[in-house]
């Protein structure tokens, strides 16, 4: 069994445009079969083997060089229906519209005779992008120096500025929900390099599942993920002065590192030190002309954010 001929009817392409409706298209082809066990099936599947699946983009003509094309008018429906008493001619008819089908659950990965059933849980996520402020101290000014008084010590407590974070939150529907995911993932940092952000520069804050019935698939599951993000930020002299999602402190205690290795308590004019004193790189007191010395900790686990199998153009996407 074989389609013999699939061809466009003459006048059969129409074209409505309006304001409340969008940009529709419909194109009317003939298809000859040679044998009464063809039916639509075969007829969808070469339609598919052009590229006429849901979703595609109207254009014209169906094969060969294209002269028109409408980026905003999606394949929405195929109608087949015999047109001769032979049973070996169809009428075929597909329609375009403005509402993207893709962005309403196909799933492209399904075999063709099944590419237009719609599943909630292939249409891609939302994206929603806010942001909030904390106040973090300033240990170095915008040219990178550390911010010290005139006699060279830094200033305690150190002064602050807000720090506005970027966050995304990423909503789609999933088919099932592991608790663990959140013991996981939640409160770490992107062990490598995701979404175009550098490694440990985006923290998982938090991660919500709401447990949902569809009419005609069943449970489903709604899954909130939520991810801020702080690339570390350098100064005019390549210093980092925000050090991401590492906890940056200053070097000083009450105790230096002796020569010989043992500590000793600092002692200031006769007196143990009230207050942590700087300290230079090999824990002896820090020079009074010297620049303070500060140190960074990672104090969040890391993991792979590629685990939660989002596509790599999640928060680029957008409309050429």
């Amino acid at each position: 069994m074989a389609i013999l001929n699939l061809e466009a009817v003459k006048g059969g392409v129409k074209h409505t445009a309006s304001v409340d409706g969008g940009r529709n298209y419909s194109i009317e082809l003939l298809a000859e079969v040679d044998s009464l066990t063809t039916g639509p099936i075969a007829i969808r599947d070469q339609l598919a083997s052009l590229g006429y699946t849901a979703g595609a983009h109207y254009r014209w003509p169906l094969a060969g060089t294209i002269a028109e094309q409408d980026y905003g008018s999606f394949l929405r429906e195929i109608n087949v229906e015999h047109s001769a008493e032979d049973g070996l001619q169809y009428r075929v008819v597909m329609s375009f519209g403005p509402a993207d089908p893709t962005n309403e659950g196909f799933d492209p990965s399904q075999a063709l005779h099944a590419n237009w059933v719609a599943y909630p849980w292939s249409a891609p996520p939302t994206v929603k992008w806010s942001s909030y402020t904390e106040e973090i101290a300033c240990l170095k000014d915008r040219y990178g120096e550390p911010i010290h008084n005139k006699a060279g010590d830094p200033i305690s407590p150190p002064p602050t500025r807000p720090i506005s974070t970027p966050v995304a939150v990423v909503t789609r529907i999933e088919k099932s929900f592991n608790p663990l995911y959140i013991t996981l993932y939640k409160d770490t940092v992107n062990e490598f390099e995701w979404q175009g952000y550098p490694a440990e520069s985006v923290l998982c804050k938090e991660i919500v599942g709401d447990r949902v019935v569809d009419p005609e698939w069943g449970v489903l599951w709604t899954v909130s993920y939520t991810f801020a993000f702080r690339p570390p930020v350098k100064a005019s002299n390549d210093e980092v002065i925000v050090a991401g999602w590492d906890t940056q402190v200053l070097n000083a205690g009450y105790y230096y590192k002796r020569p010989d290795g043992w500590q000793s308590r600092i002692v200031v004019d006769g007196v143990p030190a009230s207050e942590p004193v700087p300290l230079d790189n090999d824990g002896a007191v820090l020079a009074p002309a010297a620049d303070p010395v500060y140190l960074a900790f990672k104090t969040f686990l890391t993991a792979d954010f590629d685990d939660f199998n989002f596509a790599s153009d999640l928060l680029t996407a957008s409309t050429a």
